[in-house]
C-alpha cells in the first residue's frame, strides 16, 4: 500500500493562515471567507480551499481548544465559538451524526437478500446490521442520556434557537 505523503503546498497554505489569524480572540468574531480568499489566492468554492481551511481549523482546535465554526458564520465565514456555543455545536453534531447513523441502517437493510448478487455484499450487509443493532443496545442507556442532556439545554434557553 502506498504511504500517503503531506502535501507541501497544503501545508504551506495553512500556515499561512496561523500567520495571518495567530489569535482566536474574541469569541464570536468571524473570520470572513474573503479574508481567507485574498490570503490564498483562491476560492471558497475550490475542492483545496476547503482542504487547507479544513487542516487549518483541526489545526487550530488542536493548539488552542477554539473551534472555528462555518454553520454559526452563516455563510460569512468561520465563527469563533464560546464555550456556550461549543456546547451546543457539539450536541448538533451528536444529534446529526444519529440521524445520518439511523438512515444508513435503513438503506442498508432495504433490499431483500434476492436482490443482492454478490454473497460477499449480503453476508457484509448481515455483519454491520448486527453491529448497528449490538452499539443499539450497549449505547441505548448512553442515548437516552444525551436526549435528556439535550432536552434540559433546550430549558436553559428557554426552548429558543441558541443566538449565534
Amino acid at each position: 500500500m502506498a504511504k500517503i505523503i503531506a502535501n507541501p503546498r497544503i501545508e504551506a497554505d495553512v500556515e499561512l493562515l496561523r500567520k495571518a489569524f495567530p489569535n482566536m480572540e474574541p469569541e464570536g468574531q468571524i473570520i470572513r471567507h474573503t479574508e481567507l480568499e485574498a490570503l490564498l489566492k483562491m476560492r471558497r468554492s475550490q475542492s483545496r480551499y476547503k482542504t487547507v481551511t479544513r487542516k487549518w481549523r483541526d489545526l487550530v482546535f488542536q493548539e488552542t481548544q477554539c473551534y472555528l465554526d462555518g454553520r454559526t458564520a452563516e455563510g460569512q465565514g468561520f465563527r469563533v465559538l464560546n464555550g456556550d456555543q461549543m456546547v451546543r455545536c457539539g450536541a448538533r453534531k451528536i444529534r446529526s451524526a444519529g440521524k445520518l447513523t439511523r438512515q444508513a441502517v435503513v438503506v442498508l437493510a432495504a433490499p431483500a437478500d434476492g436482490a443482492i448478487s454478490d454473497s460477499n455484499a449480503r453476508s457484509y450487509r448481515a455483519r454491520v446490521i448486527t453491529l448497528a443493532e449490538q452499539i443499539a443496545l450497549a449505547h441505548e442507556h448512553g442515548a437516552k442520556r444525551i436526549a435528556a442532556a439535550t432536552r434540559d439545554a433546550k430549558k436553559h434557553t428557554n426552548g429558543t434557537k441558541p443566538s449565534s
